[in-house]
């Protein structure tokens, strides 16, 4: 046994030379080592390869049970649950059917092919039973004596095929099953070769950080020292900055801290790809930077050639300007990213988000994605506003003429150029400030360099990005030149010659045309000739001819009276809103507004058409809002609706569709308030000829929405006689002309319609006509014939209504039918016939008392009904009395 020591003398030493000596206590291990290590020799924890050199086999055998207890708990945190979902995947990838093949080589399990469905077959197989399976990579160390070599070589022999790419960090980005297989294999092949190979061991590697036995078990018996090599290894710190784990990448960026002056080519890119990450490392990243290196132009330069200047302008980071900043921003490349930054339009949050997602497999919520998209912005522009700061200080250390035209370049050259927006909306304010100070020191020099852009002598120079070059330019003009320079006028009149010029680009300089002259605009003729392509966006094209068409141009007005003309094939294929730009066109351009008014009849024709009788309400919602809009305002301003029109929309009453029926009736409501004698008109005349029981329906409740009209009541009797409209009928009369004699007779037949909500409606304008509350005869006989209706709502309505009536009106008749209804099994009945008896008069009172007394074939459980008819016979007691 080893001798008990109080402490152990332990001597690390360098390959160069350096010594540290240290005691420690026997039961600490390399990992309270390693921070005094990295501290006197100045070796990060990272960098650090202990080895013990000249071991005994006894010291070998000693770390054999540490081994052995490694491999278990490689294996330990997976689960039954990551095994069987990886044994459900149909077919992953290559790489993990490579590590589950050596896991089957180790565990002795025997392979029936080579080509990769027989191997993921095999290894499904293997996995068949996860807890056993589990059981088998646990108890491997235990027998690893017995593992014949075959196996070991078979398995050595899959990972040098795989090559490289055989390690956590690579199945990092595949499954995390396989992370823990891969760790369980090289330890266990670790484990085989120590144990079958222990008189060849001449030397040990302490693994680092993750190595947990005591420092005693590597002493020799009776020794009280150990001899510790140190070799510093660069290598493992570079894995760690390329890694997805940002706990290691933090790792990292600490040992660059250190090492970074020492192996500065390498350590740039490293940073670079840093500078370019999320927030945590993004901090780390300058604070290393600050801490490595001293400020240095050659070596901004060899950070910003590693960034690279299109990052700033896509991708740009607050911290890689700083980085610049600190080590020389005056550096020519590093002049360029600062420029760039200028026009940044940062598109790595979203990135990283979406990283987020993934590592964290859980979605945000749609709050969270609003805040995220506001700290974008916000963080664009503070990283905007700070490249201007930086390139006001040294602009000027400058020639006018280098800054000039490196701020021409990084602007007008730039890949960035937002999606649906236009060339100038990818140009930021920052930039045209900076373009606006470098102007001052050489206005000549800048305004002859945009002139040369915008009417170049060898166009083929500037390749495909010309067009955006030119509608670049135009914008920045505007900023620095002065109104009506003839010089860049003729340049933007050059333009005019280039065939390749259209679209945005093409309307920026036409916009930017009209900015800077106060006569015609020569781009209005090409504007027209866009209208004709099919993959323009004809409504930002209609948007700028708009604005800088004169007044009463004739080439404009014929343009957009074709649009309208044209509405319907426009409506369908471009959608309304087109339609809508080409109106307003059309009003702003004309002073003649007849000639307007004029222009969009053949619209509100096509809109009525296309709202009133095609299946778009069916098909498209949103779209047939649109139309309606659009309808009511072109009506709106055109002063109203003719005639025709009406009728047009009218028609939309005989759809077999009930959503176009209901928008039919709509529109009629809307378009036309103002008009309601026309409106009257046409209503009437779709109930005299007919056209549909639908149509006559909205008719009769669309009359039933204005003001009382006498010549109504006719047509409206006519309907009466016709099934499908006898309701609508009924309930506009109601309104129209409860009183007219001529309605009385029609109404008394429809008492026999087999519908009982139409005899109910006839009923209610029946009892409320003057001749028939007058007319006793005529009154009972009403309530009679109700009473003996077969719907019960009809009885309980006439029992209601009769309860109302004078009592004296209450004829023995009458009581008699509503005694009646003191046995219905409609408990309602039974409470309206109840409450009507107990209002009656002492020449009938004696016949609804001994009613109400007499026993019933069952007993009333009914509350209301108990309740009325206690009321009820006090009443009639009293009065017979």
């Amino acid at each position: 046994m080893a001798m008990e020591v109080e402490k152990i003398q332990v001597m690390v030493q360098k390959m160069s030379g350096e010594v540290l000596e240290a005691k420690v206590s026997p039961e600490d291990t390399v990992r309270e080592l390693q921070p005094r290590i990295a501290e006197e020799l100045g070796v990060p924890v990272l960098c650090q390869q202990l080895w013990i050199n000249n071991v005994t086999p006894q010291i070998v055998e000693k770390t054999l049970p540490v081994m052995c207890n490694q491999v278990s708990e490689t294996i330990q945190p997976i689960t039954n649950k990551d095994i069987a979902e990886m044994k459900a995947m149909m077919r992953p990838p290559p790489i993990c059917v490579d590590v589950l093949c050596v896991v089957m080589h180790l565990l002795g399990f025997k392979r029936r092919g080579n080509d990769y469905q027989a191997k993921w077959k095999d290894c499904r197989k293997m996995m068949a039973n996860a807890s056993h399976f589990r059981t088998s990579l646990t108890d491997w160390p235990n027998d690893v004596r017995n593992v014949p070599e075959k196996q070991v070589r078979e398995a050595q022999k899959v990972i040098d095929e795989v090559g490289e790419l055989y390690n956590r960090e690579h199945f990092m980005k595949m499954s995390i099953a396989c992370v823990y297989f891969c760790d369980w294999t090289l330890s266990a092949l670790k484990l085989y070769r120590a144990v079958h190979s222990t008189g060849q061991v001449t030397s040990l590697r302490l693994d680092g950080p993750e190595t947990r036995p005591p420092l005693n078990i590597y002493l020799e018996e009776g020794a009280s020292s150990l001899l510790i090599s140190l070799v510093v290894d660069f290598e493992t710190v570079f894995a760690y900055a390329k890694s997805y784990d940002a706990k290691k990448v933090l790792e990292a960026l600490e040992a660059f801290k250190v090492i970074a002056p020492k192996c500065t080519e390498r350590c740039v890119p490293a940073l670079c790809k840093c500078l370019r990450s999320d927030d945590q490392e993004r901090i780390a990243a300058i604070e290393c930077i600050k801490t490595a290196f001293q400020p240095d132009d050659d070596l901004a330069g060899a950070f910003a050639e590693a960034l690279g200047a299109a990052h700033f302008t896509e991708h740009g980071t607050e911290e890689a300007v700083e980085a610049l900043e600190y080590l020389g921003p005056q550096n020519p490349a590093a002049l360029r990213c600062i420029i760039a930054g200028l026009n940044a339009k940062s598109q790595m949050l979203d990135e990283f988000l979406m990283l987020r997602r993934r590592r964290m497999k859980k979605k945000r919520a749609p709050v969270e994605e609003e805040e995220v998209d506001t700290d974008k912005n916000d963080a664009e522009k503070e990283m905007r506003q700070r490249c201007l700061e930086i390139f006001k200080q040294i602009e000027a250390k400058l020639s006018a003429a280098e800054v000039i035209d490196t701020l021409l370049k990084e602007i007008l050259l730039a890949t960035h150029n937002p999606v649906g927006g236009t060339p100038s909306s990818g140009v930021q304010q920052e930039a045209v400030m900076a373009f606006m100070v470098a102007s001052k020191r050489d206005e000549d020099y800048a305004m002859a360099r945009i002139r040369e852009r915008l009417n170049p002598e060898a166009p083929e120079a500037f390749g495909e990005q010309l067009q955006q070059i030119k509608a670049r330019c135009a914008f920045l003009s505007i900023a620095v030149a002065s109104k009506d320079d003839e010089k860049l006028l003729e340049a933007f009149h050059g333009c005019l010659n280039d065939d390749q010029l259209r679209g945005p680009e093409l309307q920026a300089v036409a916009e930017c045309f009209s900015e800077l002259s106060s006569g015609p605009n020569p781009f209005v003729q090409s504007l027209l000739q866009q209208l004709v392509l099919w993959d323009t966006k004809k409504a930002e094209v209609i948007r700028v001819i708009m604005k800088i068409a004169p007044k009463d141009d004739s080439r404009v007005i014929e343009a957009m009276q074709r649009y309208c003309r044209e509405a319907e094939r426009i409506i369908l294929d471009e959608g309304p809103g087109i339609l809508k730009m080409a109106a307003e066109c059309l009003n702003h351009v004309v002073t003649d507004k007849s000639i307007y008014e004029k222009g969009i009849t053949p619209a509100i024709d096509a809109l009525i058409r296309k709202c009133t009788r095609s299946n778009l309400a069916q098909r498209d919602a949103s779209q047939m809002k649109d139309c309606c809009d659009l309808l009511l305002l072109l009506a709106k301003e055109r002063g109203g609706a003719t005639d025709e029109d009406l009728s047009s929309i009218a028609l939309g009453f005989t759809s077999g569709y009930e959503k176009i029926r209901k928008q039919s009736e709509k529109l009629f409501r809307e378009i036309f308030k103002s008009s309601e004698a026309g409106c009257l008109q046409v209503l009437l005349r779709i109930l005299e000829e007919r056209y549909s029981s639908s149509s006559c329906v909205t008719a009769v409740e669309l009359l039933s929405t204005m003001a009382s009209r006498s010549e109504v009541t006719e047509s409206l009797v006519k309907l009466l006689d016709w099934k499908e409209t006898r309701g609508a009928a009924v309930k506009g009369l109601r309104k129209y002309a409860v009183d007219d004699p001529a309605i009385k007779d029609p109404l008394l037949r429809c008492l026999d319609d087999p519908d009982h909500l139409i005899r109910l409606d006839v009923l209610k304008i029946l009892m409320d006509r003057s001749d028939i509350i007058a007319n006793e005869d005529a009154f009972s006989s009403l309530f009679l014939r109700a009473l003996e209706d077969p719907s019960s709502s009809v009885v309980q309505f006439t029992l209601k209504r009769a309860s109302r009536c004078d009592p004296s009106r209450l004829s023995r008749d009458l009581v008699a039918k509503a005694v009646r209804f003191l046995d219905d099994a409609d408990a309602r009945s039974r409470l309206e016939a109840t409450k009507l008896l107990g209002k009656v008069k002492s020449e009938v009172a004696d016949l609804a008392l001994k009613s109400l007394k007499v026993t019933r074939p069952w007993p009333e459980r009914d509350a209301a009904v108990l309740e009325a008819r206690k009321v009820a016979l006090d009443a009639l007691s009293q009065i017979t009395q």
